[in-house]
This record gives structure tokens, sequence and C-alpha cells, in this order.
């Protein structure tokens, strides 16, 4: 991550899911205002840092209105995120915003609703779990245990939505962790945010393949080269040999990367039943490809009937 993470950017030297997260967001709650970590930028939890409401919420930093954490949990009072009256008549917990990473974010297990789907399933450090259903893995806003640092070290509950990092692979979505202006200091990602940026035409050349005629003896042994395919790319690239059809008992190879056609089924190379074969063969850089039709004959062998 190129502009770190809260734990690296607070000084933090051990990775937890806790500080392992995005230096701001880290998802949205239903009501479209933006989810943060449980920690501050000082790797406090906000709420033991007192520096958010009863609803978990409040505007840091400049950086808008967010939660922190769960405000039904701590009140109860009917004008949170989510309240008691979203449990009736239903066999789940609300769903209550979604995270970055693709998951779900559904709210806590009330304890008087003990039927709900998942009630008895633990759930994990990334506060979630999967109960076997169509749900799939998803998130719970939960309480849980935790202790802070520093001269007035505490333990206390704190009431989770998002814990900080994410259960769900985000290595290869670009500037995921970069946000706010931090998407626009490389302009590789800050294409992802909306900001103008320069086309970049790539110009990719397709590959090119030469048609060919072979020959192979009847009942060549395995491993028997029959012949090598010609192929190039003007770009340079890297190209990948595959038979795509025609390939009667899978009686050929080609090297994947060589081009070279083998005999791999000896049994399959026989003049009386498969006396030529008409391969399919293609040819890839990884984006485009080409294809050529490779002729392999099998040529006749003596059965005794001309000698003397």
């Amino acid at each position: 991550m190129p502009f770190g993470d809260l734990g690296e950017d607070a000084g933090a030297t051990t990775q937890t899911v806790y500080n392992y997260a995005s230096l701001s967001s880290n998802g949205v709650a239903v009501d479209g205002v933006p989810m943060y970590p449980s920690l501050n930028n000082t790797l406090l939890h906000a709420s033991n840092a007192a520096e958010i409401t009863h609803g978990g919420i409040h505007v840091g930093r400049g950086m808008e209105l967010h939660y922190h954490a769960d405000g039904h949990s701590y009140s109860k009072n009917g004008i949170n995120l989510y309240n008691l009256a979203d449990y009736e008549g239903r066999n789940h917990p609300p769903l209550i915003g979604m995270a970055y990473d693709g998951v779900a974010l559904f709210g806590r297990y009330e304890e008087n609703y003990g039927a709900m789907e998942g009630y008895s399933i633990a759930l994990d450090e990334y506060g979630g779990h999967d109960h076997g259903d169509d749900f799939g893995f998803h998130y719970h806003a939960h309480t849980q245990e935790v202790s802070s640092t520093g001269n007035n070290a505490v333990t206390f509950d704190q009431r989770f939505l998002l814990v900080g990092a994410w259960k769900g692979k985000v290595n290869d979505i670009p500037g995921l962790l970069e946000v706010k202006t931090g998407q626009l200091k490389t302009d590789a990602i800050a294409r992802y945010a909306g900001a103008s940026y320069d086309k970049v035409t790539t110009n990719n050349s397709a590959p090119t393949i030469t048609a060919a005629t072979f020959s192979v003896a009847d009942g060549a042994a395995n491993g028997t080269l029959v012949g090598s395919i010609t192929a190039s790319d003007t770009d340079g690239d890297a190209l990948t040999y595959s038979i795509t059809n025609g390939n009667t008992g899978d009686a050929f190879a080609i090297g994947s990367t060589d081009g070279k056609l083998t005999v791999t089924t000896s049994a399959q190379v026989a003049y009386t039943t498969n006396p030529s074969f008409s391969l399919n063969v293609q040819v890839s850089d990884g984006a485009l490809s080409a294809s050529a039709t490779i002729t392999v004959n099998v040529s006749e062998g003596d059965d005794g009937s001309n000698r003397y």
C-alpha cells in the first residue's frame, strides 16, 4: 500500500485487525454516511477517546460526518442507524451497510431475538461469519471487550460496526486504501476517483501463426517430435500455444511456451484409423490470439506385403 494504513501511519509496529485498516472510511452505512475503523488516527478507539456521540458518530479532522461505532448498541433510543423495530417479523438482523471489500454488514444479534438465523454461530476476528445458507460470509455489528493503552489504560466493551481490517480480498483493487485526496497522488489511481487523466492507448497487436503440414511415422513412439509451430508477436510479448480442436484421442501435445508438437498417444497415430489429423492450434499473447490449421499426415507403415 503506497500511502500506508492506519497503523503504519500512526507508528504501529504490529498489524492487528483494528489498525490494518483504511486511513479514512472502510465502508458506507445504508443512510449514506461513511463508516470508519473503530480506532482513530492516534490508535485509540474513538469511543474511549470520548470523540463520538452516543450514536457512534462525529465529524473529525474535517473529514465529514462519519461513524466509528454502533450507536444502537449504546443507547437503543430508537433514533440510530438501525433500531429494535427493525427486528420485528424478521429472521435475521437488518442490513445496515456495506464494507468496501464488498461484504455486507448487518446489525448486531439482540439477546431477545435468539431464534434469528446464525445467532449461535460465533463471529471471527473480523466480526463476520457464515451460517451455511444463502447469506454467505457477512459482517455483524457486535460488542467485544478491548483494552486501551497509555497512561489511562482501561478495559471496556467496544461497540463495533466494522473492526477495521477487511476479510475480503482487496489487494488487486486499484487505490482502495488511498482514499479521499490520497487517491489523487498518482495518476494511475486518480482515474478511479473521477479525476481527469491522459488516456493511454496500448496498441497491442495480435500475434501471428503460420499454417504447416508435418508427417509422422505410423505408430511413432510417445515423445516423438512432429514439428515446431512458427509464430511471432510484433510487440515482443511472451506467447503461449494450445491445441483447441482436431486432436483425436489426444494423439499429440504442444509445448505451451515453445510450440513443439510431439506424440503423446502412440496408439492413435495409426495410418489405418487416423491417416491424417487437422489440428487447430492457437497462439496467444495473453490478451489477443490467432489460430492456424496444422496438418499432420501419418505415413503408411510396412505391413510386410512387399517383402520377398
